[in-house]
């Protein structure tokens, strides 16, 4: 009897070792979603120069109803670019934004200034579908656009996002990061 629980005492000091080695390790350990940041070329520049919104009257939106006296924007360039700018005068002030981002499906649909590669390709180049970095272009340049559109939506705004299945899961997860998991209102799937 002395025998059995010494092998259990001795068994109990085994697991009470591998739960702390277990613990150490989900300590230093990242858990959710991890991807390596790519620097995009603009970033510094729309930092230290801040984009400037400039009014073209002879591209002005005219209403038959002369009771709207609320400006309407159509703001036309780099959308990164346009959420900076947008920042600075609409903050917490947007009720509904709507992207229709890339989708990320290795086409020529996604190209990506990569900061470290400007000298070779100056207006981004594709990302294809064996690129190694594929999936972390995309997110480096999602959370940012969407960081800038966080900060634009007002108490009760929404954003709606048009994606393919390519980039669903981690769009979902960004956007749980970015906005909570709790905000989530649904998705919506076309057949």
């Amino acid at each position: 009897m002395a025998n059995e629980i010494e092998k259990l005492l001795d068994e109990i000091k085994a697991l009470r070792q591998e739960n702390k080695k277990l613990n150490n390790a989900i300590k230093h350990k990242k858990f959710g979603l991890v991807w390596m940041d790519v620097p995009e070329a603009f970033e510094e520049e729309s930092v230290n120069k801040i984009p400037l919104l400039e009014e073209k009257k002879d591209l002005q939106i005219k209403s038959k109803n002369k009771c709207v006296n609320e400006p309407h924007i159509l703001l036309e360039g780099d959308n990164f670019h346009s959420l900076t700018c947008l920042n600075y005068t609409h903050r917490n002030s947007i009720d509904i934004i709507y992207i229709d981002p890339p989708y990320n499906t290795g086409g020529d649909d996604f190209h990506y200034k990569d900061k470290r590669m400007l000298d070779k390709y100056p207006d981004g180049k594709v990302v294809d579908k064996d690129d190694p970095l594929r999936h972390s272009k995309w997110l480096s340049f999602m959370s940012k656009r969407l960081e800038l559109s966080k900060n634009l939506l007002n108490k009760e705004g929404v954003i709606f996002i048009s994606i393919g299945e390519d980039e669903l899961a981690n769009l979902k997860l960004l956007c749980n990061q970015i906005f909570k998991e709790k905000n989530f209102l649904g998705l919506v799937s076309r057949v």
